[in-house]
Parts: C-alpha cells; structure tokens; sequence
C-alpha cells in the first residue's frame, strides 16, 4: 500500500495530509463539524490557500474515511470539505463585515468580527490566536482589492473598497 503526502498549507505553512489506501489523515486541513461550530474562527495562517488546500482534498477520489485535524472520522468527504469551505468563506465574510462597518485597525475588526459570529474570548492567548486569524483573512481581502490599508497617527487602518 502506498503512503501519499499532499501538501496542504494554509492551516500553517509545509502542512501535510497523508492518504493510505482508503484514509485520508486531512492534518488541519479540515475540521470535524463539531469543531467547527465550537470555533467559529478557525486558525490559519494563510485563509486563501486554506480554502484551496480543502477544496483540493475534496477533489481526491477513492477516499472511504477521511480523519480530521480535530473531530471523529467522517465517511463523507464531499460534505466535509463543503462544511469546512463555508465556515472559512464565514469568517472571511465577517472579517469584509467589519471593516464595512467602518475604517477600523486590527483589534477593532477583532471586536467586531467576534460579536458578529458570537465568539467570546476570556483569555490573552484567545485574543492572540483570533487575532492572527482576522489579519490572514485580511490579507486575502487585501490581495483581492477588496480592502485597502493606510497608516494613519501611527495606527494600521483598513477600509473596504467599492
């Protein structure tokens, strides 16, 4: 039986799943829906290639159990690649939401994107996490021209385009 590295990154960089046969270990790549709905701002480095890496896997054929980075083994790939698909395209909606909502910096826009998907953080490392978070979602807005940054009295500021 062969073992299959498939680059994966976005979760964090040099991510790999590993498929055997039938089983697709997904890494980070995918979450279980439990874990999904227990963290609406799912950890990334990179939120564009997230989306690509899980799009990818959900194009691999010949998968009968796929074993998510956090949650129980799932028999259906498809659907799993679609829950995670939406819960990124969620948070990428929220993170455009908030600077919407108006010309705000990175803490502000954290704020607000956690209001608007009922997070709430009671620890510093939640807040380092999530904020990390928001600015890879950023970044994809950035490079899609969708939001612009500016430095204005020493602060970073962003601002939705159109």
């Amino acid at each position: 039986m062969n073992l299959e590295l498939i680059e994966v990154a976005g979760h964090a960089s040099m991510m790999y799943a590993v498929r055997v046969g039938e089983v697709l270990y997904a890494a980070d790549a995918l979450f279980g829906p439990d874990a999904l709905a227990k963290h609406p701002l799912t950890f990334c480095q990179d939120s564009a290639l997230q989306k690509e890496a899980a799009a990818r896997l959900g194009e691999l054929e010949g998968v009968g159990v796929t074993l998510p980075g956090h949650g129980a083994p799932e028999a259906d790939l498809g659907a799993l690649v679609r829950a995670n698909l939406e819960a990124y395209s969620r948070t990428t909606a929220a993170v455009e939401g908030a600077v919407r909502a108006g010309v705000a910096g990175v803490d502000e826009l954290l704020a607000r994107v956690c209001d608007a998907l009922g997070v709430q953080m009671r620890e510093p490392g939640a807040v380092v996490l999530n904020r990390a978070v928001v600015s890879a979602h950023l970044t994809e807005l950035l490079e899609a021209e969708r939001v612009t940054m500016t430095v204005t009295g020493n602060r970073l500021l962003f601002t939705a385009q159109g």
